[in-house]
This record gives C-alpha cells, sequence and structure tokens, in this order.
C-alpha cells in the first residue's frame, strides 16, 4: 500500500511540474486526456459482458488458432508506416507463427489519410479490436495475444529492408493521380525527381498541444539545403520540397526547385512524392519513414544524435553525415571518440546536449551539396572511392566500435564530410 500510494504522490508531483513549466495548454492537454481515459473505461465496463467471453473463446482456440490484437500508433508517420512494414516483412522471412491470425486498430487517429487507405489494404484494421486488446492486457497471458510491433529504438537485427520488397503500394487509379500531380508541377512524365526536407518544430507545434521543444535538437535550416537542390537541378533533376507545416518558404526562382509544401499539398501526394522519389535528402523525420518503407535511397543530413541512425536503416543506397559537437566552454569540436565516450552519441532530449555544455552545429550548405551530388553518382554508377575515403571510413568504424560495440550498423558517411573533418577522428 505504501509503494502505491508513493508512486501516486510521485506521479501527481511530475504533472504539476510539468503545468509550471508549460503553462495552462499542457494543463488543459492533461486534463481532456484524463476525460478521456475516464470515458474510454466506463465504456469498457459496460463492454466487459460482451469481451470477457469472446476473450475466453480466442484463449480456447489457442491450441490450433492463435488470435492476436495489434495497436497501430497513427499519431506519427514514422510509427504509422514503419511499424506495419516490419510486421509485415517479419511475416514474410517466417518470423511470425504461421497459426497467428492478427486483427489491428489505431489508438490515435491516423496524421495521414493516404497511408491509412494503404495500411487498410494490407492488414484487418477496425475499431471493435480496440476494447478487446485492451481488456486483454489486463488479463494473464496476454502477451501470447499481442501482435510485437518494431518501433523507433528497435534494431532491424535480420536487414530485413534489405532482404524483403516493400508491401504498400498505389492502385492504378492512385498512379494515375500522381502522375497527373506531377504534370501539374511542371515535372514532365519522364523526368526523375528528388525530394528534401528540414525537420522544424513548426508540425508538432501545430498538431500537439503539449510541449515537445525536447525534440528542437533535430531541428535544422532548410535554406542550407538550396544549394544541393541547386546542384541537383543543374545535373537535368527535379527538387520537391516537401513538409506538411513549414516555417519558411524557399528563397529560389529555379523553376527546376518546386516549394511544394506551400503550395496545395496533401496527404496522397506527400506519400506519392516520397515513395516515387530517386532520393530523398533530409534531416530524421517522418518523411525518411516512408521512404524507407517504399525502398527509396536516403542521403540523412544534420543527422542527431551521432548515432541515431545504428541499426535502424538499411544500408543499401544510404549516406549519412552528423551535426557536429561543439563544446561551448573549450570551444572546439568533440571528436567523434568524445562525443561516444561521453555518452552524447546517443541523447536524444535537447537539455542533454545543454547539460553538458554542447552544442550542435548544422551541416553547412557545402557539405549538404557535396552528399548530395555522392548519392546522385553513386546512383548513376560512376562514383569512385578513392583509398583516402576507404582508410577514412575504416577508420571511423574502428573508433565507433572500440567505443561501442562490434556489431554497431552504420551507413556509409559522406566522402566529402569525412576528408573534411578527419580532424574529428583523432
Amino acid at each position: 500500500m505504501f509503494r502505491i500510494t508513493a508512486a501516486a504522490f510521485r506521479f501527481a508531483q511530475r504533472q504539476i511540474q510539468h503545468v509550471q513549466e508549460y503553462g495552462t495548454q499542457t494543463l488543459y492537454h492533461k486534463v481532456g486526456r484524463l476525460i478521456r481515459i475516464i470515458i474510454r473505461s466506463a465504456f469498457l465496463i459496460l463492454l466487459l459482458p460482451f469481451i470477457l467471453p469472446t476473450l475466453l473463446l480466442v484463449r480456447a482456440l489457442r491450441p490450433v488458432l492463435v488470435i492476436r490484437f495489434g495497436r497501430l500508433r497513427g499519431d506519427r508517420l514514422g510509427h504509422l508506416v514503419l511499424e506495419p512494414e516490419f510486421y509485415l516483412c517479419e511475416r514474410d522471412v517466417g518470423l511470425h507463427d504461421t497459426r497467428t491470425r492478427d486483427f489491428f486498430y489505431f489508438s490515435q487517429p491516423a496524421c495521414n489519410r493516404q497511408l491509412k487507405r494503404m495500411l487498410k489494404r494490407l492488414v484487418s484494421v477496425s475499431i471493435l479490436v480496440r476494447p478487446l486488446d485492451e481488456i486483454n492486457r489486463l488479463l494473464p497471458g496476454w502477451e501470447t495475444h499481442a501482435v510485437p510491433l518494431y518501433t523507433s529504438k528497435h534494431e532491424d537485427v535480420h536487414e530485413l529492408f534489405d532482404r524483403v520488397s516493400p508491401h504498400f503500394f498505389f492502385t492504378k487509379k492512385e498512379e494515375a493521380t500522381g502522375a497527373n500531380a506531377r504534370r501539374n508541377l511542371g515535372i514532365p512524365d519522364k523526368a526523375s525527381f528528388v525530394c528534401f526536407i528540414a525537420r522544424d518544430s513548426s508540425y508538432l507545434a501545430n498538431r500537439f498541444t503539449q510541449d515537445l521543444s525536447y525534440h528542437d535538437y533535430r531541428d535544422s535550416n532548410i535554406h542550407n539545403y538550396v544549394a544541393a537542390a541547386e546542384a541537383l537541378a543543374n545535373r537535368g533533376c527535379y527538387a520537391i520540397r516537401m513538409g506538411a507545416i513549414v516555417t519558411q518558404a524557399l528563397n529560389t526562382t529555379n523553376p527546376h526547385i518546386i516549394d511544394y509544401a506551400v503550395k496545395d499539398r496533401g496527404d496522397f501526394l506527400d506519400v506519392y512524392f516520397f515513395a516515387k522519389c530517386r532520393f530523398l535528402i533530409s534531416s530524421n523525420s517522418g518523411g525518411c519513414a516512408v521512404a524507407m518503407a517504399f525502398r527509396r535511397p536516403i542521403t540523412f543530413v544534420n543527422t542527431a544524435p551521432f548515432l541515431a541512425l545504428d541499426g535502424t536503416v538499411p544500408l543499401k543506397n544510404i549516406l549519412f553525415i552528423p551535426k557536429k559537437y561543439w563544446l561551448l566552454d573549450q570551444k572546439r569540436f568533440m571528436t567523434f571518440g568524445e562525443i561516444m565516450k561521453s555518452g552524447a552519441d546517443q541523447f536524444y532530449i535537447s537539455h542533454e546536449y545543454k547539460n553538458l555544455g554542447i552544442e550542435l552545429v548544422e551541416n553547412s550548405p557545402e557539405e549538404i551539396r557535396a552528399v548530395a551530388i555522392e548519392m546522385d553518382e553513386r546512383l548513376k554508377g560512376v562514383w569512385q572511392d578513392t583509398e583516402e575515403d576507404l582508410m577514412l571510413r575504416n577508420r571511423l568504424m574502428s573508433i565507433v566500435r572500440t567505443n561501442k560495440s562490434s556489431d554497431v550498423r552504420l551507413p556509409l558517411m559522406g566522402a566529402n564530410f569525412l576528408r573534411n573533418n578527419r580532424h574529428l577522428l583523432d
């Protein structure tokens, strides 16, 4: 009893602290959430006479048929597309019992209606599954009847995205709609295009009421991507700036660079362009998840934390360059070894950097341009690594594995970035 009371007291303290830190908006959010929990709990109690017999039947069938319930997160693009895609890949390679029959529901409204439609073509989704799952989780042995789903913290130890074809697909009608939209934006049918996107806080600030500024270390300036877009345009490739809710429009008059994020964007084209692009240039964002699900090449820029991509992305057709770590008191950049020894290679909250006196420095326009050109040439089959490039990459992985573990899986770091920052390998 004492432990329960103490836990309740600590919980109440945290809620009061959050309201004090983030203001009345957070209070309204917490009250609204509490009301929803009370309503849902009352609804579950009313349904108990129907749910319990159903769950008993589910358990009785277990020797011949294992019925499972899956909770799909709809609030973020990454969760909405990657978790079911990994699940489907796992089924393809036999990581799930063939006796299982799985049913899903959205735990939050889907943030993209097109992905929701596509997902319903692949798995059984119904709002009726939610009460079954929530009561099932209160009963002994519930784990057997819950679908284990990939999360953003999970490593792809089976390298599924490099082995298994994508599952999400467009219908013939959707393909025609997308092709027509491309033409309306001035992109010829046979022309290739890349997408680029810079993560900023506008989307979360507009979609969620709670304070999510702890993610701000991932932000970057979209104007630093324009030089890369210009270089690719000069190589005959169109460049589409993506983003659902953005802070600033692009400052460019190049007809091959399209600021789709401030035009008539919509859920369908958000998915279509990520799925059809020649490659994507992006900081860590939900758009990367859509491109990954469709197995599109990705150039990650402004990657933070340093080892954010360890085991979480495919290795094929992926490049990355990280943000640099500036020590404010010593007025110098941390080496890669120092970053890992300090633990800052896995900082996922903004104040963790501040507490260690670290300022994350964005990639320059020249750095982004160079890695974008490298990806373009790799995909064309004309890129040639020099002996120096191979030596620098081997040195990087030696440092990573010495400071972390031998099974770290990272995509290739951009060659130009390593050449110009070899001092970070000391």
